[in-house]
């Protein structure tokens, strides 16, 4: 589903401060970045991951369904895709 950014901003609004912070921190850019090259992913590739972690932490998409969205939005295979869920899961989502 595609989201304004009106959208995207409202719910922004309405998440706690940490989850804000986390959100905006150049800290969780960088994290995106590092784990997209240790997997050599293309840096279009690295953008969408960064979109879909967004929207899992703005509570847009379910964590339930990560996996699946990486893996079509950029086109991984299910093996590739766990290892990165995994590691977006420890060095992002678990230290909200």
């Amino acid at each position: 589903m595609t989201y304004t950014k009106e959208q995207l901003g409202e719910r922004f609004e309405q998440l706690p401060e940490e989850v804000q912070e986390a959100i905006i921190a150049v800290e969780t850019a960088e994290t995106v970045s590092r784990i997209g090259s240790k997997y050599t992913l293309h840096i279009d590739q690295i953008g969408e991951l960064a979109d879909e972690i967004g929207l899992v932490m703005l509570g847009l998409v379910k964590s339930e369904v990560f996996v699946t969205h990486i893996i079509a939005r950029l086109g991984l295979d299910r093996v590739i895709a766990d290892a990165i869920a995994r590691e977006v899961n420890e060095q992002i989502f678990l230290k909200i």
